[in-house]
């Protein structure tokens, strides 16, 4: 479909009073036309709605956008961005997008890597000056790679300023010889943050918005601080804890039956509290502080099908092939036996992830692509996906009667047996404090 064809189609619907059918250039694939309005197309994403619906009524809070061969057939928000002022999530609403960061990471240094201006298999010390023995050992590979075993206690050794956070680096205890394990830490994409600076002689912010933001076409992707963070402030961050609702959602029967037990969840929400904002700066840049919309993060997605932010080597080597593992992302296997590419991942009340399905590297006519931007640390996201697959791929089924009956009958007993005099415990998360018993 053409761009003169697309506008024409737009153009249409908008006269016909209904929302725009919005679908990427098959030809173009890195444009998507994502409107800033919510958009649920007939059918399927009627379904899905539906579904996440269920979802929201239990604690799912954030936005989502579900793409199905080039087609947008969801792409809309659930819960409420602040609970203060009950202001709603939205197709617009900006969220911290935290461990999914990383992806945007690992992306400049593979781009830095194709403009020549560093190697993959360079010593990190040609980058950020010496290091001691054994850690003078470790590439940038390693870093990708979560392999560097440059330290054993990540978080004391998180810094505010950069020279205190490589110099912690360099005397930390080593937590495994460079290449022998795979952990992943959020100090080695810190330090890929740093190696960007240094190779590309810019800001690590700069570069993503010059390399990374523009030519993918994020408008509404920046960091704290950037215009689009003070005119549209983000999603406040809410933590609960966690539940186990969302462990057990991913299984159809409580999938179908969740609005039946609300009553009995019902506190996971009542327990939420916000977040204080973080600082950012080098104890966090580059392993989260970015903000965007789920929508920019499906276009981010669309662009990485072309050629506009990496080439076909550098696409590679993100998605992984073979024995190299991926950049950015956790390659996993579906049911049906197919790659699942999942990255993104959990934070201080927030939650975020974009999940790709068939061919990462190019376009084709079935392939899925679901982002998930969440503000509360339910556990909502994996819940989300998996379910939003099965649908899709006509994994989903119907509960026989009994088994809903029986599933109601074990957790209404199972509730009641808890319940003791002059308190309540939770069956469902973690348990909440006794009550005051008003009579007494």
């Amino acid at each position: 479909m053409s761009r003169l064809a697309g506008g024409l189609l737009v153009g249409g619907c908008l006269l016909a009073a209904c929302v725009p059918d919005v679908r990427a250039q098959r030809e173009e694939p890195g444009w998507v036309d994502l409107t800033r309005s919510e958009f649920v197309e007939p059918n399927l994403g009627e379904k899905l709605d539906g579904i996440l619906a269920k979802y929201e009524e239990s604690g799912l809070s954030g936005t989502i956008v579900v793409g199905w061969g080039g087609l947008i057939v969801l792409h809309k928000g659930y819960g409420l961005a602040d609970r203060e002022t009950g202001r709603a999530n939205g197709a617009a609403t900006l969220f911290p997008i935290g461990p999914l960061t990383r992806q945007f990471t690992a992306a400049a240094i593979l781009r830095l890597s194709g403009e020549g201006r560093l190697d993959l298999d360079d010593p990190i010390a040609e980058h950020l000056g010496p290091f001691p023995a054994p850690k003078d050992t470790v590439t940038i590979r390693h870093l990708l790679a979560g392999t560097s075993g440059l330290v054993r206690e990540p978080a004391a050794v998180l810094r505010g300023e950069r020279e205190a956070f490589l110099r912690a680096v360099r005397e930390a205890e080593i937590a495994f010889p460079p290449g022998t394990e795979t952990a992943p830490s959020p100090v080695e994409a810190i330090l890929l943050a740093a190696i960007v600076e240094t190779a590309s002689g810019t800001t690590f912010e700069s570069y993503l918005r010059d390399s990374l933001f523009a030519p993918a076409g994020l408008h509404a992707t920046g960091f704290p601080g950037d215009s689009i963070a003070v005119e549209s402030p983000p999603a406040t961050a809410y933590r609960a804890g966690g539940s186990l609702l969302p462990t057990l959602a991913r299984f159809p029967p409580p999938r179908h039956t969740l609005s039946l037990f609300r009553f009995l969840y019902a506190g996971n929400q009542d327990d939420l509290e916000p977040v204080p904002s973080r600082s950012y700066d080098w104890s966090i840049r580059g392993a989260g502080g970015i903000v965007s919309t789920a929508g920019d993060l499906f276009r981010w997605q669309m662009a990485l099908r072309g050629e506009k932010i990496l080439n076909g080597a550098e696409k590679a080597a993100f998605a992984g092939s073979g024995d190299q593992p991926a950049y950015g992302w956790t390659v996993e296997e579906t049911r049906r036996g197919t790659p699942r590419l999942v990255a993104g991942g959990r934070g201080a009340g927030i939650e975020s992830a974009v999940v790709v399905y068939e061919n990462y590297l190019r376009y084709v006519p079935k392939d899925l692509v679901i982002v998930f931007a969440g503000n509360n640390d339910l556990g909502w996201g994996r819940a989300v996906w998996m379910t939003l697959e099965d649908v899709v791929y006509g994994e989903d089924y119907s509960v026989p009667l009994a088994v809903v009956s029986i599933l109601i009958m074990l957790i209404v007993i199972g509730g009641a047996s808890r319940q003791r005099k002059g308190r309540r415990v939770r069956i469902l998360g973690r348990p909440r404090p006794p009550r005051p018993n008003p009579f007494g």
